[in-house]
């Protein structure tokens, strides 16, 4: 008597892969969902702390720099912006001329704008060369994919992460 080998799967097996394809899926949909956006925020926010200490170290070692928006030539500051640059103001006029080339500039995530809110209302943020911004206080808002963090400046130029809420104050925005 010959046993013929049956081929396939069991209604068992069939279930625990179905189930762990489940899991699966469910942990890319955390993943693409939460942390990334979380993710991309912190990198982002990151970014605008480490230019603006850049703009605080160029002026301690050259003149007055400006922290502004990219095509602006500092005198705008447009709230849907996601890139920065940094310039040298030779004049001391608070705009890029020809003559003052970008020295850093950074380019955040598509998904990412970035807004300067200061005391002043002046479209850029600018160190003297004491490093001090110069009585400028004021924050940037960073708004990602549902989620916000405020980079807060001092009126010496220090800078903390603040969390806010993205509906409070992106939507506006």
């Amino acid at each position: 008597m010959s046993h013929a080998s049956h081929r396939g799967f069991t209604l068992i097996e069939l279930i625990v892969s179905v189930a762990l394809l489940g899991i699966l899926i469910n942990g890319a949909l955390y993943f693409s969902q939460t942390l990334l956006p979380k993710t991309r925020l912190v990198a982002d926010t990151n970014q605008v702390i480490g230019l603006i200490a850049q703009a605080r170290n160029t002026a301690i070692s050259r003149q007055v720099t400006l922290l502004c928006a990219t095509g602006t030539q500092c005198a705008t500051f447009d709230k849907n912006t996601h890139n920065l640059m940094l310039i040298v103001d030779h004049n001391n006029n608070h705009r890029q001329d020809s003559n003052e080339p970008i020295l850093a500039q950074t380019t955040l995530h598509r998904d990412t704008r970035v807004n300067w809110n200061s005391f002043q209302s002046k479209p850029y943020l600018a160190f003297r060369p004491s490093g001090l911004a110069h009585f400028q206080n004021g924050h940037f808002l960073i708004c990602g994919q549902k989620l916000a963090n405020k980079v807060v400046l001092n009126w010496v130029g220090r800078a903390y992460i603040e969390k806010v809420d993205y509906h409070t104050h992106c939507k506006a925005s």
